[in-house]
């Protein structure tokens, strides 16, 4: 499963924004990113559009590896995004005349959800684990989420609460 969330424009001096994306397997993050993104996004569903994508490049490489292993193809690997115009955004079979700011680059999401590499699924911003590195967090937040990042608690564990 993948988690990937980004800040929209809080970098007081460039506006550019920050993304997050962390990738679990067997109840443990086996990668994850947090960095400033290098462009001025034009609103959080581009931002978070934009750090979705960064996370797809990394879980195709760790699909192909696991593919080598096993000989065979991995189902879709669920991502959690907290911004539902983002996820309504990959959904879209074509691009609208008011997504054509979005790169190119970027849309490889939208391959990723058509070619049924990935299935993606909203989630609340209490459970965003990747809420962990885009923003600074009260101590029990943080520490339920870093308990799910380090495998001392599991995702399924955490939505029971």
């Amino acid at each position: 499963m993948m988690f990937t969330d980004s800040d929209w424009a809080t970098s007081v001096d460039t506006r550019c924004s920050h993304g997050y994306y962390v990738i679990m397997f067997a109840c443990a993050a086996i990668a994850h990113r947090s960095k400033s993104h290098k462009s001025v996004m034009l609103s959080s569903a581009v931002a978070e559009y934009y750090e979705a994508s960064e996370g797809y490049r990394e879980l195709a490489y760790i699909r192909g590896i696991l593919k080598d292993f096993n000989g065979a193809e991995c189902p879709s690997t669920p991502t959690f995004i907290d911004n539902q115009a983002c996820i309504a955004m990959a959904k879209m079979p074509v691009f609208s005349e008011e997504q054509k700011h979005i790169p190119i680059r970027v849309c490889h999401l939208c391959e990723c959800c058509s070619n049924k590499m990935v299935e993606l699924r909203p989630i609340g911003t209490r459970f965003e684990v990747a809420d962990i590195g885009t923003k600074a967090l009260q101590e029990p937040a943080f520490v339920m989420l870093r308990n799910v990042l380090l495998a001392l608690t599991t995702f399924s564990d955490l939505q029971g609460m």
